[in-house]
């Protein structure tokens, strides 16, 4: 009963509830946390950058669903080569190009890092080859994943595919 009032928010997964208070949309309780813990920007301005960073991150996540969810392989492998070829880069650029010294905001690192290092390992796994002319950006998915805590957490993290 109590799964099915939690779920009646949004009618989907995922779900965080805190102190009773159910939240929807991962997103949003993503940034909720963020703000919870400092990790959204230290000023309104770095956290409109932020949020815009993962919004961003939204769309590049929405390109890559055309060829991901593809059932037909030969149709997916083509989609994905192109897609690889030419979007990947053009996202790579603008996203490497918001990139405020170490991070993705002046004052250190936010969920929006730690959202993007996300997305380009997974990015990595199915093309090693994805960040060889971005290097910025893949000096930040090293940083980010030689954070404490994080670290460690990947050595011990079961595999996925994602």
């Amino acid at each position: 009963m109590r799964l099915v009032c939690i779920l009646s928010l949004f009618r989907q997964l995922p779900f965080l509830e805190i102190d009773g208070r159910p939240f929807g949309q991962s997103v949003a309780f993503a940034r909720l946390l963020a703000k919870k813990y400092n990790l959204a920007g230290a000023t309104d301005e770095e956290q409109a950058h932020v949020d815009a960073i993962i919004d961003y991150q939204k769309d590049m996540t929405q390109a890559i669903r055309k060829w991901h969810m593809e059932k037909d392989e030969a149709v997916k492998a083509t989609l994905q080569e192109e897609y690889f070829r030419t979007t990947a880069p053009e996202h790579l650029d603008v996203l490497q190009s918001h990139l405020k010294g170490h991070f993705f905001a002046s004052s250190g690192v936010t969920f929006a890092d730690f959202a993007i290092a996300i997305f380009l390992g997974n990015m990595l796994r199915r093309n090693a080859a994805a960040l060889d002319k971005h290097a910025a950006l893949k000096e930040h998915l090293e940083r980010v994943n030689s954070l404490p805590g994080i670290k460690e957490w990947i050595a011990r993290r079961p595999e996925t595919e994602n």
